[in-house]
């Protein structure tokens, strides 16, 4: 799918008098370091994700040396530390790959949850022989990181896992036995973040008992099942993962033990903040595709009404740029946190995402384009 360049002013065609200007990387945070790492991320995605886009949608999954090929140009861990192989950035350096992605409309690349949620799990909660054996290895690519939650009986009530890890006799390994279901990366990833019971819940405390184990995917035992077919987001990476008797070090535990569903609360803020900006590049894309193919008369359909669709338009790129220019949007995990504890309220509610969206489908309809069309591509593969 060709992109629209941002600052790139639109005039359509005679009949509505459509005139656009695509949203310019003007926002509170962008700096002059993030625009040259806008740049050099395009130019990666022009050169190693568009030519093989169909190739990663058929098989649901990039290619395993995209990962190694992130690696070396730093796109991978950017907001980890230097001293443990990360770029020293923040969560702005991985909103702008995110941003870059949307724009040529890829969903087969999570990417995301490796840099900005497995990697901070590890940074957060590993001991510090675990950060610097695995963090230098994520932002490599040489390991691929993923995390599982959901089971199949348990979706959303996590206290609800029946997920066992039973400690062996002689305290050396846990025997892991269990099933998750609609893990992202679960195909590729290397290690696995399996949240298990490893004791009774508690009467007056269901959440007690869960823990988290860094699982190597190669230990006997561990099986990744099918590669999921889904409403949307088709062509991510995600699986279901069985585990019958693996068995993991003790060293692999990753924090305390029974205390892994306080680490998962601690740490959903950082993943919905990661959601809520990935929707927001998304509806972006799906604007500015919609104004490149109204402005320029692109499959136009001979009852449109581009004035009615130009209107919907810029209520769309009002919103979004609202959405993206919210001072905080993009604060250090460390103006974050008070008093050690991530606040949800300090997060933008972005709610200019949803009106992006219909908006620039709105425009779509109006101006009928077909499946084929770059607006539509975006709305397909990106929809959440």
């Amino acid at each position: 799918m060709g992109a629209v360049e941002e600052g790139q002013r639109l005039t359509g065609p005679p009949r509505g008098g459509v005139t656009l200007t695509v949203m310019a990387d003007n926002s509170p945070w962008a700096t002059d370091e993030l625009r040259a790492l806008r740049e050099m991320t395009r130019a990666f995605c022009e050169k190693e994700i568009v030519p093989n886009g169909d190739k990663f949608r058929e098989q649901h999954h990039v290619d395993r040396d995209l990962w190694n090929k992130a690696g070396e140009v730093g796109l991978l861990c950017m907001s980890i530390p230097e001293e443990y192989g990360g770029g020293g950035g923040t969560f702005a350096h991985e909103a702008v790959l995110m941003e870059e992605l949307s724009r040529i409309a890829d969903s087969s690349w999570g990417v995301s949850l490796h840099n900005a949620i497995v990697a901070h799990y590890l940074l957060a909660y590993g001991s510090e022989e675990q950060k610097q054996h695995w963090l230098p290895k994520m932002a490599t690519g040489e390991m691929i990181g993923a995390i599982a939650m959901t089971e199949p009986g348990a979706g959303s009530d996590l206290a609800g896992m029946r997920t066992t890890a039973k400690l062996s006799e002689d305290g050396t390994h846990y025997v892991l036995n269990g099933a998750k279901t609609f893990i992202t990366g679960g195909v590729n990833a290397d290690r696995v973040i399996v949240c298990a019971r490893t004791s009774p819940p508690r009467e007056d405390d269901r959440r007690f008992g869960i823990s988290l184990l860094v699982v190597d995917t190669t230990s006997p035992g561990y099986e990744v099942g099918r590669k999921l077919d889904k409403l949307g987001l088709k062509t991510s990476d995600t699986a279901e993962l069985f585990f019958t008797d693996v068995r993991v070090p003790v060293e692999d535990l990753l924090g305390e033990e029974n205390r892994g569903f306080s680490y998962l609360g601690q740490n959903l803020p950082r993943e919905r903040l990661t959601i809520a900006f990935g929707s927001y590049a998304q509806a972006k894309a799906a604007v500015e595709a919609a104004a490149l193919a109204a402005a320029m008369g692109i499959e136009k359909h001979a009852n449109a009404h581009p004035a009615c669709a130009t209107s919907y338009l810029f209520d769309s790129k009002s919103a979004l740029l609202q959405a993206r220019s919210h001072p905080r949007a993009l604060a250090t995990p460390a103006e974050l946190k008070l008093g050690g504890t991530w606040h949800t309220r300090q997060f933008p509610s972005f709610q200019g995402v949803s009106p992006g969206i219909v908006g620039s489908y709105r425009a779509c309809c109006l101006f009928g384009i077909t499946g084929r069309s770059p607006a539509a591509t975006v709305l397909r593969r990106c929809r959440p």
